[in-house]
């Protein structure tokens, strides 16, 4: 191996890092600290969703309030277990709203501002959305 190609595969990796760290610390990519078995779903600045046939740990997103929206479109189904939601107001890290689901339910959340999306489980099947 040639030690250009070193030194770019190097080079390479660290950029690589460095765009994941970036995402993160914007809010753009969701930070999981657990296992999604069968997770299908999507994080965008105005939407993040799931279904699955199970998670297990803790898993934040970052929502950005569409414009004119004044509330989070709430939605979680279950299967089994239980989800506490918790959702932050992302700057001042101040609780807006917190619960512990255990059936399906849809609600709206009442706020204007970014947002943490907060998920805590030990084992959960089902689904969630939330949406500005």
């Amino acid at each position: 191996m040639k030690k250009t190609d070193t030194k770019t595969r190097i080079l390479v990796m660290i950029a690589v890092v460095a765009v994941i760290a970036i995402l993160k610390l914007t809010g753009f990519m969701p930070s999981t600290s657990g296992v999604r078995i069968g997770f299908s779903g999507s994080s965008l600045p105005h939407r993040a969703s799931g279904s699955y046939h199970k998670i297990m740990g803790k898993f934040d997103y970052t929502l950005t309030p569409s414009s004119g929206s004044a509330a989070i479109d709430c939605s979680v189904k279950t299967e089994s277990g239980s989800l506490n939601v918790k959702i932050l107001d992302y700057k001042s890290k101040e609780v807006i709203f917190e619960k512990e689901i255990t059936g399906n339910e849809s609600f709206k959340v009442d706020t204007d501002v970014k947002v943490k999306v907060v998920l805590e489980t030990k084992e959960h099947s089902g689904s969630f959305s939330f949406e500005y």
